[in-house]
């Protein structure tokens, strides 16, 4: 395997941050609209369109893990940079 020049490190470099960057958008976007949007009806939505409790339950949890889960690919796309 050749060496990389120094403008190659710091493509692949800027390449991996703007993945990561990505990654960490699209966690925040999926906690937001799968976590908090669900809280904002249950607490100003109408009272005809209520869902069970359990529900709410349900998607606070498994969309926040999964934001989260996003978040930390992220961080773990950090780890490839070159010095």
């Amino acid at each position: 395997m050749r060496r990389m020049t120094p403008t190659e490190k710091l493509v692949h470099n800027e390449r991996l941050k703007l993945r990561a960057n990505a990654l960490n958008t699209l966690g925040t976007s999926y906690f937001t609209i799968g976590a908090l949007a669900p809280l904002v009806n249950l607490t100003f939505g109408s009272p005809a369109h209520t869902q069970p409790w359990y529900i709410y339950v349900l998607f606070l949890v498994s969309f926040s893990a999964g934001g989260i889960r996003l978040h930390k690919l992220g961080q773990q796309t950090l780890n490839g940079l070159i010095g």
